[in-house]
């Protein structure tokens, strides 16, 4: 089973994302002509009016009867005033800068009740005039901080979702032109028909998209930061009134997209790592030649270490209706220790030379699959890993490793384990795997043959993330419970109620306690969270591999979870909160040696 990649999906992309975009901007011209009014009526000069009418007026928006929806009632404060300015009378009918009738709080009511009383009473009210223009005015010109806020969110996602989509769809035809080059320029050579593997150096392939990261927070602050100014300047901000400070809780998105957009600025100004292979292809039963070059400004020490990993992976992807699923299991892998103080010193940086020896009979990428796009049911790739302790992230390349009539030839490797007997500098034993994970809060038996028998997983492993989660998250239910009293619109209670439920359950989450019991049979998992506990069990002969990946993020600290896939497709949750990516890697390894066990 295989599908071609070709640019008209890419091609889809770009009318798919200009219609969002444009409806975005659309949107955005009434956020932003709201904005420069208030900025406009800052500078008017305020005059004595007299209130000749008032009224207001429902507008029942009707739902068509297809739908569930139901109708929605909104008001609007009308009124007619009279006014005077420098010795000429005039008259005016806008009450208020945003103009038409709407249902955000009681806003309409309370500037209606306010008409009223001065023009029952008679007294004169004050109103705000233009003075380039006198015949324009306006009574109340404060920027409404619900009203602006549920505006703003139109043209924020929409825009971005639309930009970023049609983006990524002109870099896909570009990369899709890159590569049809490579083919013309390299007709026998298939391992260069990768956009990756055409050049000469090739560059990670997990480099971020400093643009997206840079779009997204410049977008953000266009649109947020000149609300808040206005809702500062205008007085709707106060500490007596909690409610009002709901607004700046889009600083934490701004400052948070800001700092990872300045994580990857300062990423591309550090350079990235390039690697160049030696030969091309590699195939497997040879040698991997190649050196890294390193910039002169990654900052990286002479005395420091550089670890190297290089790994087969066999890639199965499963498609059921709408839903893919791609699985990925590690077949082989090999380390080492590069010691930096061995580069190459030169005038743009230093290179770095790096060499393994692939064993004969490891599946590698058949010439044939490159006709077909890359894309295959099930196909073997090799990626070589890259870590440094003053790196921000590995950096992981693809390597074009394939299938030789000799390779093929050649004796299956089965193993998982690296093809050397020898121990790699990466590479924990079971005692020392104890160690590193009793200062995470988990107890790990092993025996005498360094297979697990038990861990038991201490609700202490979070401590740190979970403090910062309760104080965030008792901050965000108060706001909540602060639009439950008040007149706020509906969208807003129900955003904050349910992302507040889910973030107290993902702290209850990390109050269980979780045990498991290997034998030889299988694995018993029980959990514990006060008088509630549960109870599941797993054969291992259901267990097709252990995995490991990234499933949240505190600050720097990035917290692992191993999991085991089953054969009926399901994840299981072993292990989780272990901050160290080389702890993990090698746990799957001994959780990959009891399940091999016969």
């Amino acid at each position: 089973m295989s599908s071609r990649h070709t640019a008209s999906g890419d091609t889809f992309l770009i009318p798919f994302g200009l219609i969002f975009l444009l409806a975005g901007l659309g949107v955005g011209y009434f956020y932003y002509d709201l904005l420069s009014r208030w900025y406009s009526a800052r500078h008017w000069v305020q005059v004595p009016c007299i209130i000749e009418s008032s009224a207001l007026r429902d507008h029942m928006e009707t739902r068509p009867a297809s739908t569930t929806e139901h109708d929605t009632l909104m008001n609007e404060a009308m009124a007619t005033y009279a006014y005077e300015y420098e010795g000429r009378p005039y008259q005016g009918t806008e009450v208020a800068l945003s103009g038409g009738a709407d249902n955000f709080g009681d806003y309409q009511q309370r500037v209606s009740q306010i008409l009223d009383d001065h023009r029952t009473s008679g007294t004169p009210y004050r109103c705000f005039v233009n003075p380039d223009d006198p015949t324009q005015a306006v009574i109340f010109r404060d920027a409404r901080w619900t009203l602006l806020l549920f505006i703003s969110i139109f043209p924020l996602l929409f825009p971005l979702v639309g930009g970023i989509t049609a983006t990524m769809g002109l870099l896909g035809r570009s990369e899709n032109k890159r590569v049809r080059g490579y083919q013309t320029k390299y007709p026998d050579q298939p391992w260069r028909w990768k956009s990756a593997w055409g050049p000469e150096w090739m560059p990670p392939k997990n480099a971020g998209r400093t643009w997206i990261w840079v779009t997204i927070a410049t977008w953000m602050s266009i649109l947020w930061l000149p609300m808040l100014y206005a809702l500062v300047v205008d007085g709707d901000i106060s500490l007596s009134s909690p409610i009002s400070l709901l607004p700046f809780l889009t600083l934490v998105p701004i400052l948070f997209v800001s700092r990872a957009a300045l994580r990857r600025i300062l990423e591309k100004r550090y350079g990235q790592i390039l690697l160049h292979v030696e030969p091309r292809p590699i195939t497997p039963g040879s040698t991997l030649n190649a050196w890294l070059a390193i910039p002169q400004n990654l900052p990286l020490g002479q005395h420091e270490h550089m670890q190297a990993q290089i790994r087969c992976i066999r890639e199965v992807t499963t498609r059921s209706g709408k839903n893919t699923t791609v699985n990925r299991e590690v077949l082989w892998s090999d380390h080492q220790s590069l010691p930096l103080a061995e580069a190459t010193r030169e005038a743009r940086g230093s290179r770095l030379p790096v060499t393994f020896t692939l064993p004969a009979g490891l599946p590698a990428m058949p010439v044939a699959l490159a006709d077909v796009g890359w894309h295959d049911a099930s196909q073997h790739l090799w990626e070589l890993e890259l870590t440094a302790p003053r790196l921000t992230r590995p950096m992981v390349y693809d390597l074009p490793v394939f299938q030789t009539d000799t390779a093929s030839s050649s004796t299956p490797v089965t193993s998982t384990a690296t093809s050397s007997p020898t121990t790699h500098p990466l590479d924990l034993d079971a005692d020392e795997l104890t160690l590193h994970l009793a200062r995470h809060h988990i107890t790990a038996v092993f025996d005498s043959r360094q297979l697990p028998v038990s861990f038991d997983l201490s609700p202490r492993r979070y401590a740190t993330v979970r403090l910062f989660l309760i104080c965030f998250t008792s901050f965000w239910s108060l706001a909540f419970l602060i639009l439950l009293n008040t007149d706020a619109p509906g969208l807003f209670p129900l955003i904050w109620g349910v992302t507040s439920a889910m973030l107290w359950a993902l702290i209850v989450m990390q109050l269980r306690r979780q045990r498991l019991q290997f034998s030889d049979t299988g694995v018993d998992i029980t959990w514990s969270l006060g008088p509630w506990s549960g109870r599941r069990s797993y054969e291992k002969r259901h267990l097709v591999q252990f995995q490991h990946r990234i499933n949240m993020t505190s600050g720097a600290t990035a917290y692992h979870v191993v999991s085991a896939e089953t054969i009926f497709g399901k994840k299981v949750t072993l292990i989780d909160g272990i901050p160290s990516s080389l702890v993990v890697e090698n746990l799957c390894r001994l959780l990959e040696a009891w399940r091999k066990q016969a």
